[in-house]
């Protein structure tokens, strides 16, 4: 990105010119901005501007207002990283982070960025925004974005509207993506996306008091989370051991197959190398790690979050 970025500010400004005082900021999320690519993974991205002073217009043969500049940049951009070349595609990008999503525009001030998560984003808005980090982003906006981001996830949740609403959203994702495959490690209970709700939602709930617990990483969100006493130490380890296994089985697992993962189909070789990946002393010593994994984080999930569903029954019963 950092390569590709000038590159394009080069070309695009041989039409439009260059915005005085103006800047393209990158915002990295999910994966990317854990740090946690693996094979087949997507670059989710928000695209922000930023416009110094009273600038009207490029100063290019077709000048045109900040608005369109930077709309016309972020999209050069994209098509740059999408491009099908003779090697294939360099990434698949997803953009739908971004305020107001799909119907918002593609690049958006760093005001409207800042007022969107204050004013009107949702709870599940705000957990992903806890693995934000910026790349290619020069620093004249650089330390802007990040106090922004910082203030938003330091505001303070009310914790009695925090759980439901994570826990809603994940039993949203439960009835959408519903799995019984232990291997489908995404979306089956006890996997990664359990996982990361389990940090996202302890992150919100203690930020406000604890505010430099957050992080992009997970495994350092976990760090932080034991040291403020938010998880316990074997919570946390169990979290970072199942962590480790989901990534290593998931990456191998993208690499070699298509499609919904189908134990019974796996071929010897295959096997061997899960075990290889997962430090395993054979295949079956992985599916024992692998289930052990599942089974830890939907507990500490249950311990978490569970509470809301056993509120719900209750208020049924009564």
């Amino acid at each position: 990105m950092e390569t590709l970025l000038p590159r394009v500010v080069d070309q695009y400004a041989e039409r439009f010119g260059r915005f005085p005082g103006g800047a393209l900021g990158i915002v990295a999320m999910g994966k990317y901005g854990g740090r946690e690519l693996s094979f087949g993974s997507d670059l989710d991205l928000v695209f922000l501007y930023d416009v110094a002073g009273d600038a009207q217009q490029s100063d290019g043969p077709r000048q045109v207002g900040p608005s369109r500049y930077f709309s016309g940049l972020g999209q050069a951009l994209l098509t740059a990283f999408t491009a099908l070349t003779s090697e294939g595609r360099l990434w698949e990008v997803d953009t739908r982070l971004r305020p107001s999503g799909n119907a918002g525009p593609l690049v958006v001030t760093l005001k409207t960025f800042a007022d969107y998560y204050r004013d009107a984003a949702w709870t599940w808005e705000h957990m992903a925004l806890t693995r934000a980090r910026l790349v290619a982003t020069p620093d004249s906006m650089a330390d802007n974005i990040r106090r922004n981001i910082h203030s938003t996830l330091t505001a303070g949740h009310d914790p009695k509207a925090l759980m439901p609403a994570v826990f809603s959203m994940r039993e949203r994702l439960a009835a959408q993506f519903s799995t019984e495959n232990p291997w489908s490690l995404k979306h089956v209970r006890g996997g990664l996306i359990d996982m990361e709700f389990i940090i996202q939602y302890l992150l919100l709930r203690h930020g406000q008091k604890q505010q430099t617990i957050f992080t992009p990483r997970l495994d350092d969100c976990i760090d932080h989370l034991i040291a403020i006493k938010a998880l316990t130490s074997d919570a946390g380890d169990k979290l970072k051991t199942a962590h480790a296994h989901f990534h290593a089985i998931q990456s191998i697992l993208r690499l070699t197959l298509t499609g919904e993962p189908d134990e019974r189909s796996f071929p010897p070789e295959l096997r061997a190398v899960l075990a290889r990946a997962t430090q395993a002393t054979d295949f079956a010593h992985t599916q024992e790690q692998l289930m052990t994994g599942l089974a830890d984080v939907k507990q500490i999930y249950h311990h978490y979050l569970g509470q809301h569903r056993q509120a719900q029954e209750s208020e049924t019963v009564s």
